[in-house]
């Protein structure tokens, strides 16, 4: 999902309802918010709409943890060392003591700043390797179905990716010709012909106390009875909490701009989130965090989040089988929800009228005590 495609689905959804109007005020500036919309009966508020390309980021969302761990693992191996060869002398590699007895500020500062994976990034690295894959000649056309897992979103750099792309290669070719190296666990599928094969490649190496080791998981199962190579890569993760931040915190600065500019500064101020990717089983994170945003910003009236869901209601033997269930969202249309989170303790803001949307999808916030 695009922003443009994102925006117009707002648009399209107060201008299909009677009586609503919908202004474009940005115009192509960055400093305005997308729209004014109002409808006839002096409901009026501003309205900035963001979406989230980059939707994951590695785990753990702040790896302050990790760093933390080994800098009390390493502080606990030397002075056992110290204990047992008294009077000696210990020669650390260079960088490893500012790691491990640094200043606690300075280290808590280097290592919270550091940068993440995304999901951005990741999928440069998918597309890539997706027609690297099927376009190379020696394994393109072999009946396998090909599987690539990555838990931390990480992207190798070039001569990582191309060590990987020749490994698999190789271990694809061998496979096929019966000959299965000890790194994969070999299991043959009932009722079939075919072998599930699984292993685990070590994309980068942690080279010291500061760097984290990154591993792919690789699943190959046949041959299949049909079809060149098939190819799957998934990425997990989390929230990317940052990203969200970041659009929010952009977002309130663009509100805040028209409303001084037109001296509308009580006009209640709205923004959309959208998500290029699913949520999956993060919407209960999300909420929370929906909840931390507006206690940090007693000036923005709500936050809506757009998500997409089948039309009409399932029976409950829809509901109660997954199979039937998956073959209602499958025959049902699907059509645009708002999620609003109203903020309750607003200050020189006015508060989002709740008839602003049609959607009984409506949460209260109160940043006093929601948390």
């Amino acid at each position: 999902m695009k922003s443009e495609e994102t925006e117009n689905e707002v648009r399209e959804y107060f201008e299909a309802r009677a009586g609503w109007t919908v202004k474009k005020l940005d115009l192509g500036k960055k400093s305005a918010p997308d729209f004014q919309i109002s409808n006839e009966r002096t409901i009026s508020f501003f309205c900035e709409v963001k979406t989230i390309e980059s939707v994951r980021a590695d785990l753990p969302y702040t790896p302050i943890e990790y760093f933390r761990e080994q800098r009390r693992k390493r502080q606990d191996e030397i002075q056992k060392w110290k204990n047992q060869n008294p009077g000696a002398q210990l020669i650390l590699r260079p960088g490893e003591w500012e790691f491990v007895y640094g200043d606690e500020i300075e280290f808590e500062k280097k290592y919270r700043q550091r940068s993440r994976n995304t999901e951005t990034s990741f999928q440069n690295f998918r597309s890539k390797l997706t027609k690297d894959l099927l376009r190379n000649s020696t394994i393109r056309d072999l009946s396998y179905s090909l599987r690539v897992d990555s838990d931390d979103l990480y992207v190798p750099n070039s001569k990582e990716y191309d060590n990987f792309v020749k490994w698999l290669e190789s271990e694809i070719q061998a496979i096929d010709q019966g000959r299965i190296s000890w790194q994969w666990h070999n299991q043959k599928l009932p009722f079939s012909s075919s072998h599930l094969y699984s292993s685990f490649y070590t994309l980068h190496e942690a080279n010291n106390e500061n760097d984290i080791k990154h591993e792919l998981q690789i699943t190959l199962e046949g041959p299949t009875t049909s079809g060149p190579l098939g190819v799957d890569i998934f990425s997990y993760g989390g929230l990317n909490l940052d990203s969200i931040t970041s659009n929010v915190d952009k977002g309130i600065k663009q509100l805040q701009n028209v409303a001084n500019r037109n001296n509308l500064q009580y006009l209640p101020r709205l923004i959309v989130l959208a998500f290029e990717s699913g949520l999956g089983f993060d919407r209960e994170q999300l909420s929370e965090h929906i909840q931390w945003l507006l206690t940090n910003h007693p000036d923005l009236s709500a936050i809506a989040v757009l998500d997409r869901v089948p039309d009409g209601t399932p029976t409950k033997e829809e509901q109660d089988d997954l199979f039937k269930w998956f073959e209602f969202q499958r025959r049902a249309p699907w059509v645009i929800r708002f999620m609003v989170y109203h903020n309750q303790n607003l200050i020189d803001v006015a508060s989002l009228p709740k008839e602003a949307f049609n959607d009984k999808w409506s949460v209260d916030i109160n940043p006093t005590n929601s948390l």
